[in-house]
């Protein structure tokens, strides 16, 4: 019994957590919609960039601007602190009260869009990654929008197919 009570207890904990939670920018916005081919070019533009991470925090970006064009490859780098992740999460919008300037991809600032709409579209790789348990399809195509020859082949191209497993299992292949 003490066992179960605790484990209510954490449940409430949890749920107020939730509540207290500030909503994030809108998941959608009705008279600006992603267009479906977005972003077709791969365009990045930051434009006078400056990012805190609270309303009385000094700025970890400022001033920013930097153009990213297409197929250019381009490393980020610093030390400790310097602003690398800050700067990916200025891109998915997720520390959206605390930006000022744009971020445009392809000439359609980013702010303007619902996060539900852009940030399906968008990709990154994280410093550390995460792999979680299941098959290969499943990790890769969270939302099923795949057949798993379409994502074989992509696989294939990329030079990673190889390192999952054999050909005979690629379909139900465990990730651990």
């Amino acid at each position: 019994m003490p066992n179960r009570l605790k484990r209510f207890s954490n449940d409430i904990t949890t749920f107020r957590q939730f509540l207290d939670i500030k909503p994030e920018a809108p998941y959608a916005v009705d008279n600006c919609r992603v267009p479906s081919e977005w972003p077709h070019n791969g365009n990045v533009e930051f434009k006078d960039l400056s990012v805190k991470y609270g309303a009385h925090q000094p700025y970890v970006l400022k001033n920013l601007n930097i153009n990213l064009r297409p197929g250019e490859k381009v490393g980020i780098v610093g030390r400790t602190g310097a602003g690398k992740s800050t700067l990916a999460k200025a891109i998915f919008r997720l520390l959206n009260k605390n930006i000022e300037g744009s971020i445009e991809i392809d000439g359609h600032d980013t702010s303007k869009f619902g996060v539900g709409d852009f940030r399906p579209k968008l990709g990154i790789i994280p410093q550390e990654s995460t792999m979680f348990y299941g098959t290969v399809k499943r990790n890769l195509d969270p939302l099923n929008e795949f057949t798993i020859e379409d994502m074989w082949a992509a696989m294939i191209k990329c030079g990673v197919a190889d390192l999952i497993e054999p050909e005979r299992k690629r379909k139900t292949a465990k990730l651990a």
